[in-house]
């Protein structure tokens, strides 16, 4: 009897006991960098705009921005506002400019390096970046450097990917680690995370100007990037190239190595490959891809940097709370829009036709803002 007992143990052993590794999931890594994220997005303008218009001998109120809905306009003084906010439109748009061209390159050899040697070291690049580029911008604001230094922030956030690089290095361990039942649902939530933790950093970023200043702020970011990095080297690895698992298996609790057979130089060869002619057109679909790339990391820069110039000058005049909240809020409803109305439409129309469906209700949204004239309608284009 005891015999057969131990035969019956041998072969049903139980499972290993996974270790608490295995249960790490990207969501609260991705939730936690577009919090900072967030942060950024309002910071960089509220900053430029203060220091132009220290160098203009304009000066900005504190708190919020009435005193310039009470300038005379045809004061010397509304005339100062009025080449602040254009000179802080055009850095905001060399700042985009020199982010979004260097991110047009380097989100390829990313997600190609995703795809060789997994996911993780391709989430560290944006990480790294957005470290970078709150480090320069700290030592601008606290020491008063030249406003040229802030490219040498912006053009290595570029490089390294931009935040689009961490979503999508997201999206792609959830693809790697669930099953294609469980999959539609983990997009779902991680989708609405996205945006939410954006939309917190968007909001909290306005208090924490008025209370603290810039410098704090930008610090506060750097220690959410070490945090963030932290974690991606906690996270098991889950492309099936480098574990040797099928998607949907759980992950291993023990970091892998990168694949043995990987070369660098056939790596480049291969990337270019994807640019050259061919009879199936697909240069001119990843030339396609990319301009698309390109133009919406432009896009999604330009128009929240210009909704904080827009909000605080006439008739709006907000603070720097109200305007935080007010890009919170569109982060936010343009999640539940995603979530929502993307699965609505997909029920009655193809693909192609929900993107256009969404450019056109981003046109519209710009529209509504141009022409805003009150807060509500304001709120309501967004």
């Amino acid at each position: 009897m005891e015999s057969d007992k131990t035969i019956a143990t041998n072969n049903n052993p139980s499972p290993a006991r996974r270790s608490w590794r295995s249960r790490l999931i990207v969501e609260p890594l991705t939730v936690t960098f577009m919090l900072a994220y967030g942060l950024l997005v309002t910071i960089r303008v509220e900053y430029l705009n203060k220091r132009l218009s220290e160098e203009a001998n304009f000066t900005q109120p504190s708190t919020n921005t009435s005193v310039v809905c009470s300038l005379n306009t045809s004061s010397e003084e509304y005339d100062r506002y009025l080449e602040v906010q254009t000179q802080t439109s055009y850095w905001t748009l060399y700042l985009a400019v020199a982010q979004s061209i260097p991110a047009l390159f380097s989100a390829n050899f990313l997600g190609a390096l995703s795809d060789a040697r997994g996911r993780r070291i391709a989430m560290l690049f944006p990480i790294v970046g957005f470290g970078i580029y709150s480090i320069v911008y700290a030592l601008v604001a606290q020491f008063h450097w030249s406003l040229y230094f802030l490219f040498a922030g912006a053009i290595p956030l570029g490089l390294c990917g931009d935040f689009l690089t961490l979503v999508a290095c997201s999206f792609a361990y959830v693809a790697d680690t669930t099953t294609s039942k469980q999959r539609t649902y983990r997009m779902v939530i991680l989708e609405c995370l996205t945006t939410l933790g954006a939309g917190a950093g968007q909001v909290l970023v306005g208090f924490m100007i008025e209370a603290i200043g810039y410098p704090p702020v930008y610090y506060a970011i750097l220690c959410i990037m070490v945090l963030c990095a932290l974690y991606v080297y906690l996270l098991p690895e889950s492309h099936p190239s480098v574990t040797g698992k099928v998607p949907g298996e759980q992950p291993a609790d023990i970091v892998p190595s990168p694949r043995s057979d990987f070369n660098m130089a056939k790596f480049f060869r291969s990337l270019a490959d994807l640019f050259r002619p061919d009879p199936k057109g697909r240069c001119w679909k990843m030339i396609s891809y990319n301009y698309i790339l390109f133009q919406s990391i432009l896009m999604i820069v330009s128009f929240l940097s210009t909704n904080v110039l827009f909000a605080e000058g006439e008739p709006f005049c907000w603070s720097a709370a109200l305007i935080g909240i007010f890009n919170g809020l569109t982060f936010i409803f343009a999640g539940l829009g995603l979530v929502v109305g993307g699965y609505v439409l997909r029920l009655f129309f193809s693909d192609h036709c929900t993107m256009q469906i969404s450019m056109l209700s981003f046109v519209a949204c710009l529209v509504m803002t141009a022409y805003s004239k009150t807060n509500v309608v304001l709120f309501c284009g967004e």
